[in-house]
């Protein structure tokens, strides 16, 4: 089975990203993308014509209407993102969906509310889940090698203070998808306002009553280890994932195990290592196999309810208890 995918936005995720992902030789079994949809016409063209798309349109909702589509890829942004998916729903189309899913948290437990009553695979575009250390690290938590997981730290530099909602969601998505969700956050930022630039401390605890502490910061230096998750086992073990790329396990009493690609590519270029190739090789299984999609929507909520949680913090200094979001 071959998936026919449409495609709602051709900004530059989808020409530098999602698409050459799509067209990656391990997915060309397994997805065809057949339209493109962009209310921008030059944004429209030139993707359709660099991949040979001839069925294009400036309306979602007749894309949506187009039978021969059996899956949907939103790269829209968060606001067009809250409008589409509903009507994606009504039309019986598989969801694939850029992150945030959302802009709001409220906008994201209505999502989730429809998403949950339908029979739809429904993915949010997470790829550093898919990233090769990242990958493994879930996989060895989930065969028990840290045993239960006592606390997560972990820094990325996020480009912006501004940009908490469009990048630093990936660090708040990654220590949930390791350690569960977050319950309880004390952030603290630290604020340059004329190059909207700074740092943000955050403080939680999970509720499986692991801690954890986030370091995010737009400074901008790329040349070093710009994203690095630690994840503490009870029994003394640590897995540390740096860059996505790189996995450490640092045992008390045995040899430092360390596992690495056979090729370290850069996100752009290698695409299948950083993961955009993988989620969509995921999310086709998913429908093809009629399996539940490793990123559901309530990773997309969850991420959301612990950046707003972030920023409620840091904007009311105080801590937050996510029960009273």
């Amino acid at each position: 089975m071959k998936i026919r995918m449409g495609i709602i936005g051709c900004g530059s995720v989808t020409k530098w990203a999602h698409l050459p992902a799509i067209y990656d030789e391990d997915l060309q079994d397994l997805i065809r993308v057949v339209a493109v949809c962009d209310i921008k016409k030059k944004n429209l063209n030139q993707v359709a014509e660099r991949y040979n798309i001839t069925q294009r349109y400036t309306d979602y909702n007749d894309l949506l209407r187009d039978k021969n589509i059996d899956a949907i890829d939103i790269t829209a942004g968060h606001k067009a993102n809250y409008e589409i998916i509903p009507e994606a729903l009504k039309a019986g189309k598989h969801i694939f969906v850029e992150k945030p899913m959302t802009g709001t948290l409220s906008e994201a437990k209505k999502i989730a509310g429809i998403v949950n009553k339908s029979k739809i695979k429904f993915q949010v575009g997470f790829m550093k889940r898919f990233y090769f250390a990242n990958r493994m690290a879930k996989e060895l938590i989930e065969k028990g090698v840290l045993g239960e997981i006592e606390a997560v730290n972990g820094r990325f530099w996020i480009g912006a203070m501004n940009d908490l909602l469009n990048n630093g969601i990936h660090i708040f998505d990654l220590v949930q998808y390791f350690a569960g969700p977050v319950t309880f956050v004390y952030a603290l930022s630290n604020e340059r306002e004329k190059e909207m630039a700074g740092s943000i401390t955050i403080s939680m605890r999970f509720k499986n009553r692991a801690i954890g502490s986030l370091f995010l910061s737009s400074t901008p230096i790329w040349n070093t280890v710009h994203e690095r998750i630690e994840v503490v086992g009870k029994n003394g073990k640590v897995l540390v994932s740096e860059n996505g790329r790189r996995l450490y396990l640092y045992s008390p009493d045995q040899p430092t195990q360390y596992w690495e690609p056979p090729q370290v590519l850069h996100w752009v270029t290698g695409i299948s290592i950083a993961g955009f190739a993988e989620e969509f090789k995921s999310f086709a299984h998913s429908i093809i196999e009629n399996s539940p999609t490793k990123v559901g929507v309530e990773s997309g909520l969850c991420s959301i309810r612990l950046k707003e949680g972030v920023e409620r913090s840091i904007e009311e200094k105080r801590s937050v208890d996510f029960k009273l979001l």
